[in-house]
């Protein structure tokens, strides 16, 4: 990929270069920011998805009819989060979920029946719950799962959810029960224990004729990290 990253580089800084080059560069960033990532290299991951951020955003501003930029934008931006995460630095990484929130809300007005805009929705809410409860803000994470909450019951209640939706769901309930014990909303901690129970034993079997989605799994990978440890402090609390 850095090869590539190289060519499309020195295309996009020609005068006059092809949007299309552009969009390929904005992409093969966001790519190799998580390569970079997946192989620990987190402070080099960060700033190619950084560039990547400026790239699309760069794009969505001049081609404000073209909504696949705004989507890449709203996706580098979930990826550069997790990245902010592993670095320490809360204020950016906040920044970055809100950013992309505003962005895939918008994608939303623009496209309400693409499932995929949804669930990055529901995947980025749930990020800034998390992100926020770390920080001890407790009440304001409550809030923010709460939304996260409600676009995966859409998802659910669609005709065709897909299993990540059930465990995507019942993984921000067992955040959000963690920042309602710290709120001392014990009673409602533990009915989101029991909704994020039922919701993995309706989750329905893995359709192996869908293709795995790796960019999914990182994204959801930052949740589950701390789900085990909720439990476990539900149990004690509880």
């Amino acid at each position: 990929i850095s090869a590539a990253l190289e060519i499309l580089r020195a295309l996009a800084n020609e005068p006059g270069a092809a949007e299309d080059v552009e969009a390929k560069l904005a992409l093969a960033q966001s790519m190799y920011g998580d390569v970079l990532s997946d192989a620990g290299q987190w402070e080099k991951g960060c700033r190619e998805l950084e560039t990547a951020v400026e790239t699309y955003l760069r794009l969505s501003l001049d081609h404000p009819d073209e909504p696949k930029y705004l989507e890449g934008l709203s996706f580098a931006r979930i990826h550069l989060a997790s990245a902010l995460r592993i670095l320490g630095r809360d204020e950016k990484r906040i920044a970055s979920l809100q950013e992309a929130i505003a962005e895939l809300r918008l994608l939303l007005e623009i496209m309400p029946d693409v499932p995929l805009h949804r669930e990055n929705l529901a995947v980025a809410l749930s990020q800034l719950g998390l992100a926020l409860h770390e920080q001890e803000n407790d009440q304001a994470a409550v809030e923010e799962l709460d939304q996260a909450l409600g676009e995966y019951q859409t998802l659910i209640s669609s005709r065709d959810p897909l299993p990540r939706h059930f465990s995507g769901l019942a993984t921000a309930c067992v955040i959000q029960a963690d920042a309602m014990i710290d709120v001392g909303e014990t009673e409602a901690a533990i009915d989101n224990l029991a909704t994020a129970e039922r919701e993995l034993r309706r989750q329905p079997a893995n359709d192996e004729t869908i293709a795995p989605d790796r960019r999914h799994r990182r994204r959801q990978a930052d949740l589950d990290r701390p789900t085990a440890a909720g439990l476990d402090r539900l149990a004690v609390e509880g």
